[in-house]
């Protein structure tokens, strides 16, 4: 029998509207971060390399903030 995944647990589905896989998983400050992908593999890999910079501190969230913005 599958086990239910608690509140906040990180995870790799697959979207049947856009035929994709979908890494999701929450940040430190508990913000969802999703990314689309086309096969489960790369989608467990990119969820793995996350967490792992998430539990080493390294983790920067992505912003909208332009280069041009940036160097000012």
């Amino acid at each position: 029998m599958p086990t239910k995944r608690t509140h906040g647990e990180d995870s790799v589905y697959f979207e049947e509207s856009r035929q994709k896989w979908v890494a999701s998983f929450f940040d430190a400050l508990g913000k969802r971060h999703k990314k689309r992908f086309d096969g489960e593999k790369e989608a467990r890999v990119y969820l793995i390399d996350q967490i792992n910079e998430i539990n080493k501190g390294s983790f920067i969230t992505p912003t909208n903030l332009t280069v041009g913005e940036w160097v000012k």
